[in-house]
């Protein structure tokens, strides 16, 4: 799939990003619930692109696609499994989906 290379800069530094469209919205570890304020500005760049591939300035390589496999995911992938436990009591509400009053 072919890719636009793009330097991305941020607090930590610059990373240069191939980036293809089509693929839909890249999203970050805070998931797409995330509030406009948690998101960096450099990844409210990115909509409508997603990376294939990020090398920091040393040359390192972070993420790299090697392969695309298009269609749907199958909705039993996002089931809750029937052991599944809720541990977000544990620790003062530290440990799960629930966060305790600070």
């Amino acid at each position: 799939r072919e890719c636009t290379d793009d330097e991305v800069k941020s607090d930590s530094g610059t990373v240069t990003m191939c980036l293809t469209e089509g693929l839909g919205n890249f999203l970050l570890a805070t998931g797409g619930m995330a509030s406009n304020a948690q998101v960096p500005s450099w990844a409210r760049n990115l909509e409508g692109k997603f990376p294939l591939k990020v090398v920091d300035a040393k040359g390192n390589a972070s993420l790299t696609v090697t392969s695309i496999t298009p269609g749907t995911v199958p909705a039993a992938l996002f089931a809750v499994p029937a052991d599944y436990q809720d541990m977000g009591g544990m620790m003062g509400g530290m440990g799960g989906g629930r966060r305790g009053n600070n």
